[in-house]
């Protein structure tokens, strides 16, 4: 009997703990939304912004950064559809306390429009 009450103050106080736990103590909100770098003109001794790079294939993204201190880098996302369909193309994360705010696409293909997110 002594053994069965035991059980079930156990089970009680693991309920009553469970349920006084505040719910998404673990999760911080999501950093806020890129801002991307206005693309510099063409004949630009640095180009920035987004650029294609024709003798690579690729695209050139480059954003400011967010200001939240817990960033641990950005997700790339990219679509051939405006609103749907992303798919993860790459990541930069942090280095050395460092987070680059730049990420070239090679995986493109010419003569198709992309949207990234």
């Amino acid at each position: 009997m002594k053994k069965q009450a035991k059980v079930l103050i156990s089970v009680f106080l693991a309920l009553v703990l469970f349920v006084n736990c505040p719910k998404d103590n673990n999760k911080t909100p999501p950093p806020g939304r890129v801002i991307l770098v206005e693309k510099s003109a063409d004949d630009a001794a640095q180009e920035r912004g987004i650029d294609a790079i024709p003798e690579a294939d690729a695209i050139y993204l480059e954003w400011y950064p967010n200001p939240e201190k817990t960033l641990e880098g950005y997700a790339i996302y990219r679509s051939e559809e405006e609103k749907r369909n992303y798919l993860e193309v790459g990541r930069v994360k942090k280095v050395y306390q460092v987070i680059y705010t730049s990420f070239t696409d090679v995986s493109v293909n010419l003569g198709i429009v992309y949207y990234y997110y």
